[in-house]
């Protein structure tokens, strides 16, 4: 399937995935988790698919058909390793929404996959690392609409959020340690801690109606 797919023949490339899910199917249930694992932890964990081929696709029968039915029976089992496979899948494939949309409500994310990968496994670099960077870009997200405010998710974070979003910060900055990661994140770490106070002491008050002017009296260094 690499091969026709680096020649660009697509519609071959999903026939023999068809062809080859379907064959394999026919082999027990324990026989096809081992081959699932094996597939993920080479392409996932390993990667040692030469550059010119770039990351490999794994074609949507794979899967819808075999791939995600497995891991998700490992992960009902409360597999580590299932949970962060079906992150780095969700990342690398964010357009099947139908498919991670049948996934448990908890876990239709690859942020919300991989807390209960560090859940059921804690401190495992795999877990925390893609962890890290995932919250890095919710925090540069939460903060791109400066300075109007600080964002939850879409809307404007409430003082309850503010205070989740500095638990997650102090959870952050140990994985960050754990990691040796401090001189990439130290600035960064310090400059969101004190803007979602900053914001949450906002929110408290009612005489400064504009957060801008709030910033500018309070925080005037606030652009990072």
């Amino acid at each position: 399937m690499l091969a026709l797919e680096a020649r660009g023949r697509r519609h071959e490339a999903l026939q023999a995935a068809e062809e080859l899910a379907a064959s394999l199917r026919q082999y027990p249930e324990d026989w096809r988790d081992q081959w699932v694992a094996s597939v993920c932890e080479e392409v996932i964990d390993r990667n040692p698919v030469p550059p010119e081929f770039g990351i490999p696709q794994m074609r949507y029968p794979l899967l819808r058909d075999l791939i995600c039915p497995v891991l998700l029976r490992r992960y009902s089992r409360r597999d580590a390793n299932a949970a962060r496979w079906f992150a780095w899948l969700m990342n690398r494939y964010s357009g099947a929404t139908r498919l991670w949309a049948s996934l448990p409500p908890e876990a239709q994310s690859p942020l919300a996959m991989l807390r209960k990968a560090d859940e059921w496994n804690p401190g495992d670099v795999r877990v925390m690392a893609p962890l890290v960077e995932h919250l890095a870009g919710w925090f540069h997200h939460a903060m791109h609409e400066l300075p109007m405010g600080v964002l939850y998710g879409m809307n404007g974070a409430s003082i309850e959020q503010c205070g989740e979003m500095l638990e997650e910060l102090e959870r952050m900055e140990e994985w960050i340690r754990r990691l040796g990661w401090e001189d990439r994140y130290a600035r960064a770490l310090e400059y969101w801690r004190h803007q979602v106070r900053c914001y949450s002491a906002y929110l408290s008050q009612a005489e400064i109606r504009s957060y801008e002017a709030y910033l500018q009296l309070h925080f005037p260094d606030w652009r990072l």
